[in-house]
């Protein structure tokens, strides 16, 4: 794990988001105050609200990103600004499965995505609402993210021959 962290957590209940120290056992929080709510972009990280936190993840520079599921929006915390990840650097850039690549994650404007099969795709919010849908030809395959607000979003990709790749990504 990146920097001596065995684990880091979403706190749902607690609308924390926790870290666990590998060499100590201690947990420290990382994000929110205890309270329910949307508040803090910009500031201290143990500062602001969440709203049931429910994933964390990590890019190469060791920023987190949290599935701020109650505020259906995705928060960042950097650690380090001089250091920039870049598309193909981050622990979660590609998603593998199925067949099926997608890339960069998070992403600001274009989606990219490899098939090994004619596949059909939707791009849906995290509680389900189809924002776009069309289909994939063998190869590789972009998706327009510019009208899309900054977030977390769903992408289902379902092949020729039944398999199905699900997973989140970021706009950034």
């Amino acid at each position: 794990m990146a920097r001596g962290i065995a684990r880091r957590g979403a706190d749902i209940s607690n609308s924390r988001i926790e870290k666990v120290e590998s060499s100590t056992g201690l947990i420290y929080t990382l994000a929110g105050n205890g309270i329910i709510g949307f508040s803090g972009d910009g500031g201290l990280a143990t500062a602001c609200s969440l709203n049931y936190p429910e994933g964390v993840a990590l890019d190469s520079c060791g920023n987190v990103y949290i599935a701020d599921f109650g505020n259906r929006r995705a928060r960042k915390i950097t650690f380090d600004t001089s250091c920039t990840s870049h598309a193909g650097e981050s622990l979660f850039t590609r998603i593998v499965n199925n067949n099926i690549t997608i890339y960069p994650n998070p992403v600001k404007d274009l989606l990219h995505i490899e098939s090994k099969e004619d596949a059909s795709c939707k791009l849906m919010t995290v509680v389900g609402t189809v924002l776009q849908q069309g289909t994939l030809n063998t190869g590789g395959n972009s998706i327009s993210l510019k009208t899309i607000p900054v977030g977390m979003y769903i992408v289902e990709i379902t092949g020729s021959k039944g398999n199905k790749t699900i997973t989140r990504i970021v706009k950034e």
